[in-house]
């Protein structure tokens, strides 16, 4: 069966934040799951029916809140966990589920960063203007001596 652009669930996180990829089986077997990274033209594992791969433990856990669901759980999310991941049922033998992850910063953090740049900006200025005022002073005071 090929799977076309449709087949893909789009997903969606910010960083730092937790994303999680739905993976419900109809065959109640375990699921692996897999990375395709564009980087590297192989799929790497990221759970193997029981465990979290190396690699992948310290970010990665695997939610199962009912008979069949295999959710995966990336948190905290980073930029480069972007990318298509798929949720193989029957041990890796059955359905391909393809799930796209789009990973993007966060509203807060450019607005942090606004702010920032903003304070940034007005200190700056204050600073300009103090030294521009204190080398005033000392040129009226060099013009008294």
């Amino acid at each position: 069966m090929f799977l076309g652009l449709d087949d893909i669930l789009s997903v969606q996180a910010i960083v730092g934040e937790r994303a999680r990829l739905p993976c419900q089986a109809e065959i109640l077997k375990e699921v692996d799951w897999k990375y395709l990274n564009a980087s590297y033209p192989a799929r790497e594992r990221v759970w193997n029916r029981k465990d979290i791969v190396n690699g992948y433990m310290n970010r990665f856990t695997i939610e199962t809140q009912a008979v069949g669901s295999y959710n995966l759980i990336i948190f905290p999310a980073q930029l480069n966990d972007s990318g298509i991941y798929e949720c193989i049922e029957d041990g890796g033998f059955g359905k391909i589920h393809l799930i796209r992850l789009t990973v993007k910063r966060g509203e807060t953090m450019y607005l942090l960063l606004s702010l920032v740049s903003h304070r940034m900006v007005m200190l700056i200025y204050r600073l300009k203007f103090f030294v521009h005022h204190a080398v005033h002073a000392i040129d009226e005071l060099w013009q008294q001596m």
